[in-house]
């Protein structure tokens, strides 16, 4: 019945529905921390979230991330003691206007 984003919004009910967004719209542009922590705060759907965008790289064990590229994340497997590679979700669209394509006229 929701967006995503606004099912992430803890305390929904008791917000100003334009703040939310706003904060919403706001927090999907911020950079990752280097010390993520989890939230204090949660709505108790940020797996269901993640999980189904199908834009996020879910590892099989517990593993030590080794290196990561642009298409690929290296991780080591200790209690198998061998090397996994997950390849990242390439993006196919882009929200950048191709003005070369752009034939409307003004």
């Amino acid at each position: 019945m929701f967006s995503p984003a606004v099912r992430l919004i803890p305390f929904f009910g008791h917000n100003d529905l334009t703040r939310a967004l706003i904060a919403t719209n706001i927090s999907k542009q911020v950079i990752p921390p280097l010390n993520p922590r989890p939230t204090l705060v949660g709505t108790g759907e940020e797996h269901n979230i993640m999980r189904d965008t199908g834009h996020n790289v879910i590892a099989h064990n517990d593993e030590t991330v080794i290196n990561v590229n642009s298409i690929r994340i290296f991780v080591y497997e200790p209690r198998y003691q061998k090397q996994r590679v997950y390849p990242l979700p390439q993006s196919d669209k882009s929200n950048q206007i191709d003005v070369s394509k752009n034939t409307s006229s003004y």
